[in-house]
């Protein structure tokens, strides 16, 4: 599994707990929490397709990978970012 994907299983973990907390001064702690691990997840992202894009000679497959996790990442921020928000605002 790759860093990415790690800090974004933590940072659903903590929308778990989130979900399920008994009072509100707990959930904002967990929503908090995950969202640092979300832009650690990001920013892990961002790292490793700089790295994929100062690699040479990728093929079309890897290019494919790379778009196609570029969606996901923006799929996954706009998700959050409304989910997030709403479990706030409960």
């Amino acid at each position: 599994m790759s860093d990415a994907a790690q800090l974004w299983n933590h940072a659903e973990e903590c929308k778990r707990l989130a979900a399920h907390s008994g009072n509100d001064e707990d959930k904002a702690f967990w929503l908090e929490l995950a969202g640092d691990w979300l832009r650690l997840a990001l920013e892990a992202e961002q790292t490793a397709q700089a790295h994929d894009q100062r690699t040479p000679q990728r093929s079309r497959q890897q290019n494919g990978n790379l778009d196609d996790s570029l969606r996901a990442q923006d799929a996954k921020r706009h998700l959050l970012a409304g989910a997030t928000h709403r479990d706030i605002d409960c």
